[in-house]
């Protein structure tokens, strides 16, 4: 009875279902005959196919727009100097320029790639440059043999010409990916340019296997200041425009001075004073200047161009000299550790724009060391991946044994002499420091955690204030 009375229902439900599915046909049909080209011209542009070519090619060309002038990206080569030395026994001037030509035609080939944002093409173009390198065989197209390309890799000369190309020709590729580090850019783009970044290293090591190990070192230094440039770049124009929001909101910019306003300056001051060694007459129109900004309800833009000179003001007793580069790295440190006792009195007291605040200080924080690092730069003649490449290839050793001194440098521009019976215990921290500062760590961490481990005994009576 049960399985007759089912049976029933669903004759109808089917009459019904055909009755509606003749009726849409109809439907269709009529829509047909005003579609040219009938079904076949209706589905055409739904062609999977097709879909799938056109939404990347409109996607690269929407990204074009944010890249930068590339008609001067690759550098000009200059001569291979091998000096007064005579040439490796095996090899010509015609070697030495053939292998010019080929690490010309290297570049022009790694920008269009990089322009046509095909970046896994630069892996393939690193495994052709360097072959393979059991292969003894001349190579037509590169009109130089493995053997000898191996044998050049090996000469002083031709590994600091190499040096030269790629720290100018990434610089380059740096401004064309990221012309502007606070103009707001596609997060599809930036993450490209991100997992860009992340592969170069091991994309490299892999297409120079079994080449002179000098070579490589000098290959993988360019390299890695290039990804951590890229890098930070990004971080840093994610943050810029995480905190436009922040800066136009006039309701949050309010309640910003309000929290601002209470803070104990005068008590941050005294605590960073015994570590800065500031001026207090400099800290104090710092202060001023931040709150006025601040009131203001500046653009970024503007809060760029004050940043900019707080920077300039404080470098300029050093400008030409040769301390600049490491007067510059101790206003890192206490531009860090004046924000971080900002920051820490905010957070003792709840305020209510604790996070609005620890987005602008990450934000000015970044854009400082972006500063910084051009104006040394500027100061050294050399570009910042120059400046970042030697620095990380050097291991940090000699540059940083009196980077994190005391009294490395004070205010007025002198030099104390520092001594030596501990250098090598702060080339250690400062090493370790620097190395994360470069990948874009907070600076405030590394250098309290510093503070901790080298802060003398202090008694009881001459205790810092807390808040």
């Amino acid at each position: 009875m049960l399985a007759r009375r089912s049976l029933l229902v669903l004759d109808s439900f089917r009459g019904h279902l055909t009755g509606r599915v003749k009726e849409r046909l109809r439907s269709i049909r009529t829509d047909m005959a005003v579609i040219p080209g009938g079904l076949t011209g209706m589905l055409q542009p739904l062609d999977p196919s097709s879909a799938q070519q056109q939404q990347p090619q409109q996607q690269q060309q929407q990204h074009h727009q944010y890249l930068g002038d590339a008609s001067a990206a690759v550098p000009t080569l200059g001569e291979v100097d091998f000096g007064s030395s005579p040439l490796p026994e095996g090899l010509t001037r015609k070697d030495v320029e053939a292998f010019r030509r080929l690490y010309r035609d290297h570049c022009e080939a790694f920008l269009e790639a990089v322009m046509n944002l095909n970046f896994s093409t630069v892996e393939l173009l690193w495994h052709d440059l360097w072959g393979d390198p059991g292969n003894e065989s001349g190579d037509q197209e590169k009109g130089l043999s493995q053997a000898k390309l191996l044998l050049l890799c090996q000469c002083e000369a031709v590994q600091k010409f190499v040096q030269r190309a790629d720290y100018q020709f990434y610089q380059n590729l740096v401004d064309v990916l990221i012309p502007d580090v606070l103009r707001p850019i596609p997060s599809s783009l930036t993450q490209a340019i991100r997992n860009f970044a992340k592969s170069l290293e091991g994309w490299l090591t892999s297409a120079m296997q079994g080449c002179p190990e000098d070579m490589v070192k000098v290959k993988i230094g360019g390299v890695s200041a290039f990804a951590q440039t890229l890098r930070r770049y990004t971080s840093l124009n994610h943050l810029a425009q995480a905190a436009r929001a922040v800066l136009q909101n006039s309701t949050q910019i309010g309640q910003m001075l309000t929290d601002l306003n209470r803070v104990d300056f005068h008590n941050v001051q005294e605590q960073a004073s015994w570590v800065c060694q500031c001026e207090d007459g400099l800290v104090q129109r710092l202060e001023q200047d931040f709150k006025r900004t601040l009131q203001q309800q500046t653009s970024l833009e503007q809060w760029a161009a004050w940043l900019d000179g707080v920077v300039g003001q404080v470098l300029e007793p050093f400008r030409g000299r040769p301390e600049f580069p490491r007067a510059a790295r101790q206003f890192l440190l206490k531009w860090s550790f004046y924000s971080s006792m900002v920051i820490r009195d905010l957070t003792l007291r709840s305020a209510a724009s604790f996070g609005s605040f620890h987005l602008i200080r990450l934000l000015y924080d970044e854009y400082m060391f972006y500063l910084v690092e051009h104006k040394v730069s500027k100061a050294t003649g050399k570009t910042p991946i120059a400046v970042m490449g030697e620095f990380l290839g050097m291991g940090a050793k000699a540059m940083t044994c009196d980077a994190l001194s005391p009294g490395g440098v004070v205010e007025n521009g002198s030099s104390p002499s520092s001594s030596t019976s501990n250098c090598s215990t702060r080339a250690v921290s400062s090493a370790a420091y620097s190395m994360v500062l470069a990948n874009g760590w907070p600076a405030n961490i590394v250098s309290q955690a510093q503070a901790a481990d080298t802060e003398p005994a202090v008694s009881p009576s001459k205790k810092l204030k807390t808040v």
